[in-house]
């Protein structure tokens, strides 16, 4: 079979860091083509890839001959989505879809239309610790509770580790999320997908608890009544990567530690912990050297050739939105100092 030609929208971090990489350890996989915005960025990258098919217009790709599936990297998804769409190719979106659940929907439908292999990268799905970790969940007999935490560390911390062309443009300022529910869509999507992909789809939220301008506590009731708890703060900046997720049944705990997809070779991590007659068994086990991005790829890939369907398609994109949407408008107000004297006494 002649290799899968790919076509790259947006050429930024995330890409140069991660996707080329995972990309070039994947046989019958290429890239065809590259497009960014800043056409220096774009210049240098298809120099270094030995691409000759180099645009600065999502639509320009998005027609180009030499393509059969593109990744949409850029930092807002709905133009080039829909242009990629129209021209009936293939699509991998990075996270999140889209801010807007009607918006969301309106290119969930468009795919569905399309009639081609489109999915969302929620690349921690395809994590083999992930993996493992929602098919053990799934045979606890009695999942009392479950919890996600997830603690931003510093986004640069990393750099020094890769040789990137920046951007020398600077970003609209509507290319930017500046809302709340924007900002916690950006940073939380892959902890949503994450809870729907181990413990159910999100069916209510209980109650939020803000502690800090962007640091908030949820509790969530999932499929099956399943009990969950989401932590999340972008008010930190650890120089560590703080992203926990765990199950606890009557006699068995199961819980995992994400990688930092930003360090090469970074393992997750699986732990499963179990009450028995003798006392306590624990195992512990680590992925292979095979990051989540790979995995992601060879699926995407897989659904292309064989016809399986996408692990995480467009309408989770739909889901995502409105349960970021519900979980700021939960969010208590805070009390005016007339209040606060009244309580206070």
């Amino acid at each position: 079979m002649s290799n899968l030609r790919i076509g790259i929208i947006g050429c930024g971090r995330v890409v140069q860091t991660v996707h080329l990489a995972a990309l070039a350890g994947i046989p019958g996989l290429e890239v065809a083509a590259v497009c960014d915005a800043d056409a220096e960025v774009v210049s240098r990258v298809g120099e270094r890839l030995g691409v000759a098919a180099r645009f600065t217009a999502a639509a320009d790709l998005a027609a180009c001959p030499e393509v059969d599936a593109v990744l949409v990297a850029t930092r807002v998804h709905v133009g080039p989505v829909l242009d990629v769409l129209a021209a009936g190719k293939h699509l991998l979106v990075e996270k999140p879809l889209c801010y807007d659940p009607a918006t969301a929907a309106s290119l969930a439908r468009a795919a569905r239309e399309a009639d081609v292999v489109a999915m969302i990268g929620y690349m921690k799905r395809y994590d083999w610790c992930f993996e493992r970790f929602s098919r053990l969940a799934g045979e606890i007999p009695d999942p009392w509770f479950s919890r996600v935490h997830d603690f931003a560390c510093r986004f640069d911390k990393s750099d020094s580790l890769f040789v990137t062309v920046p951007s020398t443009a600077a970003p609209p300022a509507a290319d930017s999320p500046r809302t709340l529910a924007e900002r916690l869509l950006t940073f939380a999507s892959h902890d949503f997908a994450v809870i729907r992909g181990a413990v159910g789809e999100v069916e209510e939220v209980t109650f939020v608890q803000s502690t800090g301008p962007a640091t908030l506590v949820a509790g969530l009731i999932c499929r099956g009544g399943r009990v969950c708890t989401l932590e999340l703060s972008l008010d930190t900046a650890y120089e560590w990567f703080d992203e926990t997720l765990t199950v606890y049944g009557g006699r068995t705990m199961i819980g995992m530690r994400f990688a930092d997809p930003f360090v090469p070779f970074a393992r997750s991590s699986l732990w499963v912990r179990r009450a028995g007659e003798d006392g306590e068994a624990t195992e512990t086990s680590a992925g292979p050297f095979e990051d989540a991005f790979r995995r992601e790829w060879r699926h995407f890939a897989a659904c292309i050739r064989d016809g399986a369907a996408p692990r995480t398609p467009l309408a989770e994109g739909v889901a995502d939105a409105e349960l970021a949407a519900e979980i700021v408008a939960r969010i208590p107000a805070p009390a005016s100092p007339a209040a606060e004297a009244v309580a206070r006494g």
